[in-house]
């Protein structure tokens, strides 16, 4: 899987609130390196905002838009989520 479809599927995970805190994550993603590494692009990206120790949110419209225009085209292409 590419970086790029790493952070758009955690964005989705996040967005559709089944990802709320690291342990949540981790049930997805099982490498730690590969687990930090996302989730610090996604913040220099400013895409997510760390909210406590083990909490994240969306930080900007435009990856919720993006997020949105993902599902869509899923659901027109018929992929399961």
């Amino acid at each position: 899987m590419s970086q790029t479809s790493s952070r758009i599927n955690m964005m989705i995970l996040i967005q559709e609130n089944k990802i709320k805190k690291v342990k949540d994550i981790k049930k997805f993603y099982k490498l730690n390196n590969f687990f930090e590494n996302r989730i610090k692009r996604l913040i220099k990206l400013n895409w997510i905002k760390k909210v406590n120790n083990d909490t994240y949110t969306i930080k900007t419209f435009v990856p919720f838009l993006f997020l949105l225009l993902f599902k869509i085209l899923r659901k027109i292409l018929f992929l399961k989520n």
